[in-house]
């Protein structure tokens, strides 16, 4: 949802993709903050100075809202993918995707901090029934990278939904070691190694 993007929308339209951007931004620093459950669209209304209640111009509630701010992140880390997959060598892409993740999250402290909220709650199947789409692009994100690995290494006895699994859990791996990296930013390097180790020689036959 960038605006360069759209350069055939009108003005009157351009401005309202501005604002409903802006929001999203804002309510990303509020769901990271306070989490889903204690965030108010007030508190996010006043953090982007929009008027109370104006929020609902752009979504319908909350919930939709907190939606789509998952979905902007998702958008993000697609791109982080597709990034960093780009060598023959999968050790150092898979390297790659963790250093550019890792700053991705120090750009984006709120991102993080929502994810690690409300990351256990995005696998649920109370998601799939409520947003398929969103629930679809969980499990497409994780796809992409399982077909990545198992495409260029020889991958242990392991079927497709053990594969996207494992995916999942570098990805937990990798947010907990994130937290070790906020704490210490000067070993940043070393543990992203560490996790790529581990992951990388976890699927090897």
């Amino acid at each position: 949802m960038e605006l360069e993007n759209n350069k055939t929308l009108t003005r009157k339209e351009k401005e309202f993709l501005y604002h409903k951007m802006d929001i999203i931004h804002f309510a990303t620093q509020v769901f990271g903050k306070y989490g889903y459950n204690a965030a108010t669209t007030a508190e996010i209304s006043n953090s982007a100075g929009y008027a109370k209640g104006s929020l609902y111009v752009y979504f319908k509630n909350k919930r939709e809202l907190f939606l789509e701010v998952v979905n902007q992140i998702l958008n993000d880390i697609e791109k982080i993918i597709d990034e960093s997959f780009v060598l023959n060598n999968t050790r150092q892409s898979l390297e790659r995707y963790f250093k550019i993740l890792s700053d991705y999250f120090n750009e984006n402290r709120s991102a993080y901090e929502l994810l690690m909220r409300e990351g256990y709650e995005l696998h649920k199947e109370d998601l799939k029934k409520e947003s398929p789409k969103l629930f679809d692009k969980i499990v497409q994100l994780n796809r992409k990278i399982a077909d990545k690995l198992s495409s260029s290494v020889k991958i242990r006895n392991l079927d497709k939904d053990e594969l996207e699994y494992i995916v999942m859990l570098m990805h937990s791996n990798f947010f907990f070691s994130q937290m070790k990296i906020n704490s210490n930013p000067n070993r940043s390097d070393r543990i992203l190694k560490i996790v790529t180790k581990i992951t990388f020689e976890g699927i090897l036959k």
